[in-house]
């Protein structure tokens, strides 16, 4: 589902609540306000429901803030009011605290002049997706017992935690229902050093799972990231190496092809990016060897690369790796 299709069926939820009709359903929300993602109480709602509707078994899972389907009023949302910068850092909080994270996607748009805010959870054959923290935050009672590995799933138009029977139908849902294009990615190392005294080169090395039903051929890659201590960066991919290419070194992305077959795994992915294309700034006020280093005694585990592979067939798979 792409964001034009996302906005039409939005518009159709939003029209059929207005006549009188049922509004939501165990794959779409509507919230009137924006949850704030900085705080505890804000976040932990977030990931209960994103993590409920991607379990569902059916449609894609959406989210719409910014309208009342009780009142039937609008009212003003944009992603900015949860506290976050974009949808890199709402990505982040997901994996850093969902076991198996699923992507997000973020749509402000507009529906009869009225700026909204569109979630969209793509169907995903990987459940369960397990919150590892939760808990349910009162104002009455701030002390909440902190639960642990909870999986939670849609009943009806609610929230809940995922009964036996529920459980059985992902674990089904998972092992039948095989999409054209699914992907594994996992970071193997990533290395930090000078190319040049204007500039910093990072290597990345990745494996990349194809577990779909079809081959795979990988046209081209990019990856965004920040680091714990490093001003914001960007880093756009132009050269890939990987074993399986015919020519050995550094081959432009856009020429490069790799083929996947199903059930296989390509080990040893090369991703090499230079600093001058980014928006990381090199100058006096941070020594490029005193960047090398802070970069390279980073910890990997709070380093979570975003990823978008474009493949040759159109589709484009996006992730996160943590």
């Amino acid at each position: 589902m792409d964001r034009a299709q996302v906005k039409a069926r939005v518009e159709t939820y939003i029209r059929r609540a207005q006549n009188g009709g049922t509004a939501e359903d165990p794959n779409f929300d509507f919230k009137r306000e924006w949850m704030n993602l900085t705080e505890e109480k804000g976040l932990y709602e977030f990931l209960k429901d994103t993590a409920a509707l991607v379990n569902t078994l059916g449609d894609d899972g959406i989210i719409v803030f910014g309208f009342d389907d009780n009142t039937k009023e609008f009212k003003r949302a944009v992603f900015s009011d949860c506290g976050l910068r974009d949808e890199t850092d709402l990505n982040n909080k997901i994996s850093s605290m969902v076991d198996r994270p699923f992507p997000v996607y973020l749509y402000d748009e507009e529906i009869d002049g009225n700026p909204v805010s569109i979630i969209h959870i793509p169907y995903s054959a990987d459940k369960p997706h397990v919150v590892k923290k939760y808990k349910k935050i009162k104002e009455q009672s701030p002390k909440s017992p902190e639960l642990e590995n909870v999986i939670f799933v849609r009943r009806g138009t609610a929230s809940r935690i995922a009964n036996k029977f529920e459980l059985d139908q992902m674990f089904f849902d998972r092992m039948h229902l095989l999409p054209d294009y699914r992907v594994f990615v996992s970071r193997l190392t990533i290395k930090f050093c000078s190319e040049n005294p204007e500039g910093v080169k990072c290597e990345i090395r990745l494996s990349i799972e194809n577990a779909g039903a079809r081959v795979i051929g990988i046209k081209a890659l990019k990856v965004d990231f920040s680091i714990p201590g490093i001003p914001d960066t960007q880093w756009n991919a132009r050269y890939v190496h990987t074993h399986d290419l015919a020519t050995p070194g550094r081959q432009p992305i856009a020429t490069a092809r790799i083929r996947i077959m199903p059930n296989t795994i390509a080990d040893g992915l090369y991703l090499l990016f230079l600093a001058p294309d980014s928006k990381l700034p090199i100058d006096n006020s941070f020594p490029l060897k005193e960047l090398i280093k802070t970069l390279n005694s980073a910890d990997e585990s709070s380093i979570n690369i975003n990823y978008q592979i474009k493949l040759t067939s159109g589709e484009t798979l996006r992730g996160t790796v943590g």
